[in-house]
């Protein structure tokens, strides 16, 4: 996903630079363009407030051998809330065997994770969450499952995932069915506004991406704008468009429309940069995504930390929602660490062992030096949705590290316009574009909240540093599993979507397979009778899993402890191991695949009709349910097996007949 939507944004600004460079538009225009002031905006495009306030007397960072406290009650009550659900699920499911008070004493920890892959994952995901909601009509007939979102404790996000569920956040967890009936998300104007469809498959990305930077060599002339240049055509080519057929006027009418578009970008994110703080283009990113998913509600004038404040959070009706984004500040290593950081209700900071720290998201943007403010004020308001929905998905990072070294090499005037441009974004305070510290197109936080602080196992890398900077969380797992991989949260199972675009826009178990092999290689371990394994499941290569056909189907992953996760050694009988008596969740695989519409929409296609939507999201209920279940009359009853599974392997419970017949049939190993 990452490397379709780094292009799409260096192709806007590319068209925009053009536009300077050709004389379409002026430098002064753009200049006096972009000289607003806040009092312009529009409420769809500003920002929450951030205020000065008196600092708590209670630490703001603290270490993550556990979950938040906080997190801790929201969940006890989630669970109470859930109960009810859970019975009325299992009670239509009706798995024969199972002891009518299985759940006297018990309440599973529920965990659905949703992958990236744009808008094809936003909406797949979409209709998997209509199936599992017992608000969807029909969803409570045999062989479906609405209320599973209603017993869900737990949901989390990367890139498209996460646009879901800080929309469902937002819009105070209405059902899809009533977000999509009355049109909440206006998908059917693109993304990026100002820009033609553009609909490019890998080849031809990898080789548009070789022809721009042959186009920027200095060896290689751009013609002046009496005439179109090659790079000019190239892009006319690649647009698919309903503009007039008048071909002297699309691009005015592009440009000019860009133009409007990042004008009005500007205005909303301007005001992170009128606080104090630096700006990045993940900023105006997460604006154009805000405006897009959540323009009815509060959308990007909320923050997440005031999600506290919704009745469906009061109410514990919420699954505890979680986005996550990567760290740059943090170098890749061979022994399967991570540079997962996550966003939640509460909290940001990461689980890993460089860092194992969380900051309080109320106050992320205050000025800390080993977790103490070092003014006698704290900052509010910094953690606005539309910069979290960016920093999950953060597109336009890497792109610019193309530009710099084409750009600043090629004809003098093409270079002032793209610099032009960019300080019209205020993205070049920290030195001329030339320069190798030059990183503002990763999502910034600054000042760095864990700037100096210092536990048993931080990194230099990220205490050492004043900005934190974060990308598509997709780039280490493009399925959130890390979160629902510590013991303190307790994960019975989790059911991951994949809308990943592995093979022809479709899954083939790629990014699931990377995952298993990244723990494979780390030395966190789980004990399970005397022997210690690793922390996931084994799972077959892109290559079986297309050859066996679990790519188009639901699959089980870590059934059986002894033969589905890699042996790593025995256990000390006598040690006092806290990685004992605790299980990782049971995965439940769900690829996105065809059953009503073709769902392999490639990652450019940034705008959707109403019909679109709704076609993707059908599809999505069916994928939940695997064709509500008639591709197999017993599915749903299988999901159930799922969710209890841990229980009886913590309890040694008798397993259900009907639970042994789905474990032969869906578990893989």
């Amino acid at each position: 996903m990452m490397y379709f939507n780094r292009l799409l944004i260096g192709s806007c600004f590319l068209s925009l630079t053009l536009a300077v460079y050709t004389g379409r538009l002026s430098t002064d225009y753009l200049s006096s363009s972009w000289n607003t002031t806040i009092g312009s905006n529009s409420s769809n495009s500003s920002s929450p407030s951030q205020f000065q306030v008196k600092c708590p007397s209670y630490p703001l960072i603290r270490n993550g051998d556990h979950i938040n406290p906080e997190e801790q009650t929201y969940i006890e009550g989630r669970k109470c809330e859930a109960k009810q659900h859970l019975l009325e699920l299992f009670e239509r499911l009706d798995i024969d065997d199972m002891s009518p008070h299985f759940f006297d004493t018990y309440v599973p920890n529920i965990a659905i994770s949703l992958s990236g892959g744009s808008f094809r994952s936003f909406l797949t995901a979409a209709g998997i969450l209509e199936a599992f909601d017992e608000r969807t009509p029909g969803s409570l007939e045999p062989g479906h499952l609405g209320g599973l979102l209603q017993s869900t404790s737990y949901m989390a996000g990367v890139s498209g995932g996460s646009w879901l569920i800080l929309s469902l956040m937002q819009h105070d967890f209405k059902p899809v069915v009533e977000l999509k009936s009355n049109q909440y998300w206006k998908l059917n104007s693109s993304l990026v506004k100002g820009l033609p469809e553009l609909d490019i498959n890998y080849k031809d990305a990898r080789r548009y991406i070789g022809e721009v930077q042959e186009e920027y060599h200095p060896t290689v002339m751009i013609k002046t704008s009496n005439s179109s240049s090659s790079l000019m055509s190239y892009f006319k080519g690649l647009f698919k468009t309903n503009l007039s057929k008048n071909a002297s006027s699309i691009p005015d009418n592009i440009w000019n429309e860009a133009l409007q578009f990042y004008e009005t970008l500007h205005k909303g994110a301007s005001q992170r940069k009128q606080h104090g703080h630096k700006t990045s283009l993940t900023d105006y990113w997460g604006k154009a995504i805000a405006d897009t998913i959540f323009p009815n509600s509060k959308g990007s004038n909320m923050t997440m930390s005031e999600a506290r404040k919704l009745q469906s959070f009061k109410q514990h009706q919420l699954p505890f929602p979680i986005v996550l984004s990567n760290s740059r500040n943090v170098p890749k290593t061979k022994d399967g660490q991570t540079r997962i950081f996550e966003f939640n209700i509460y909290e940001f900071g990461s689980w890993e062992r460089y860092l194992n720290s969380f900051v309080k998201l109320d106050y992320l943007g205050t000025h800390l030096v080993n977790g103490r403010p070092i003014k006698g004020t704290c900052t509010t308001g910094f953690d606005d949705v539309s910069f979290i929905a960016g920093a999950s998905s953060s597109l336009f990072n890497t792109v610019f590290g193309h530009f710099w070294n084409y750009m600043a090499k090629s004809k003098k005037q093409t270079y002032n316009s793209l610099k032009t441009i960019l300080n019209m974004f205020g993205l070049t305070s920290c030195g001329d574009i030339n320069g190798s510290k030059y990183v503002s197109d990763f999502a910034l936080i600054y000042p760095n909240p864990f700037l100096g602080y210092s536990n048993r196992t931080s990194a230099t890398s990220v205490k050492n540093s004043t900005d934190l900077y974060l990308v598509d969380g997709g780039e280490d797992e493009n399925i959130p599993f890390q979160p629902f991989h510590q013991k303190s949260r307790h994960i019975d199972v989790v059911f991951a979507v994949d809308s990943s675009s592995d093979l022809g826009n479709y899954p083939n178990g790629t990014n699931i397979f990377i995952t298993s092999n990244r723990y494979k290689r780390s030395t966190d371990y789980f004990v399970h009778d005397n022997s210690k394994y690793s922390m996931f499941p084994k799972v077959p290569s892109p290559e079986v899993f297309v050859e066996s056909g679990l790519c188009r189907r639901p699959v089980f992953f870590g059934c059986n402890i002894d033969s589905s996760y890699n042996y790593v050694g025995e256990a000390s009988k006598f040690s006092n191991d806290t990685n004992t008596g605790w299980l990782p969740p049971l995965i439940v695989y769900i690829p996105n695949t065809g059953y009503t519409t073709s769902s392999n929409k490639s990652t450019f296609k940034l705008s959707y009709s109403n019909g679109e939507v709704d076609s993707m999201i059908q599809n999505g209920y069916n994928v939940g349910t695997y064709g509500n279940s008639s591709y197999d009359a017993n599915y749903s009853k299988c999901v159930g097996c799922a969710i209890i599974k841990r229980r009886l392997d913590t309890t040694g419970q008798d397993i259900p007949e009907t639970c042994e017949q789905c474990f032969r049939q869906y578990c893989y190993n």
